[in-house]
């Protein structure tokens, strides 16, 4: 009797009902955790004082800030939840991607050259907007025929950015032979270098004589054809080796004096492409 009273005892002791679940310390642990994200997520997706509300633009002249700010705001939504008609949106600060803003303003609008956009906390969004200064009007090179169609702004880096029909509000039209998909407003058309002669080149014109450029015509990789307000032209190397500084040089001995007033009347072109010297004709005597 004592033997089974010992190991029947014995065995009662160790059936002694578990503690329930809720009483485990990680239980707790983990309600804990569960709250503090749930906390979390509410103050980064739908807490009021963390929401973009405020836009501090600057730096836009033709783009209406209105309109921006309607854009903006389409571009601060992030799609939490999209299950068919269900659509759940935060516009939560934190969640605000700059650089996809910044790219999507670039594609929407060509005339913008360069656009920042940072938070500001805890609800305004800053955009700093350079837009694109022209340097004159881009239209293709048809030949021998120029037709004024299909024309754009044009700004020094050799970038077309927005459409426009004559009268054109800038003097010099830049022409060059390009394909139909080569003209996508935001891309650059022209060779930087190129254009960055010809803005050289105008400047110069304007600045030191007051003659003005009214059309430049890229008539190939290494020639670059100035049409001037007085009548005559002047021809650029613009090739790889060439040196435009050297060859506004040449120009400016011209026409400070080398060639005489009543033979500028009657000039028909000078020629600045050969290295050692200028060809100077006149308009009775050479040809285009």
């Amino acid at each position: 009797m004592s033997y089974r009273k010992n190991h029947v005892k014995s065995k009662i002791n160790k059936i002694k009902p578990k503690k329930p679940h809720v009483a485990k310390i990680w239980i707790w642990w983990l309600v804990f955790f569960v709250l503090i994200i749930l906390t979390l997520s509410y103050f980064l997706f739908f807490y009021s004082g963390l929401q973009v509300s405020k836009f501090n633009i600057t730096g836009n002249t033709k783009i209406d800030t209105r309109v921006l700010s309607d854009f903006l705001a389409s571009e601060t939504k992030t799609p939490l939840i999209e299950l068919g008609d269900i659509k759940l949106y935060s516009n939560g600060i934190f969640l605000i991607n700059e650089r996809k803003i910044a790219k999507d303003s670039l594609e929407k609008w060509p005339g913008i050259e360069n656009i920042s956009v940072h938070k500001s906390l805890p609800q305004t969004l800053v955009i700093n907007i350079r837009e694109r200064k022209p340097l004159g009007v881009f239209c293709p090179s048809t030949g021998a025929e120029q037709i004024n169609s299909n024309c754009f702004l044009v700004d020094q880096y050799g970038v077309i950015f927005e459409p426009v029909t004559g009268p054109f509000p800038y003097p010099t039209i830049v022409r060059q032979s390009v394909s139909n998909d080569q003209i996508i407003p935001g891309r650059e058309i022209i060779n930087h270098d190129i254009i960055s002669a010809i803005y050289k080149i105008q400047e110069s014109l304007k600045n030191g004589f007051q003659i003005n450029t009214n059309e430049a015509l890229i008539s190939s990789p290494l020639r670059v054809d100035i049409s001037t307000d007085k009548n005559y032209k002047i021809y650029f190397d613009v090739g790889p080796d060439s040196d435009i500084d050297v060859q506004l040089q040449k120009l400016d001995s011209l026409l400070s004096g080398q060639i005489p007033a009543n033979s500028l009347k009657n000039l028909r072109y000078i020629d600045l492409r050969p290295k050692d010297r200028a060809i100077v004709c006149d308009n009775s005597v050479c040809g285009g």
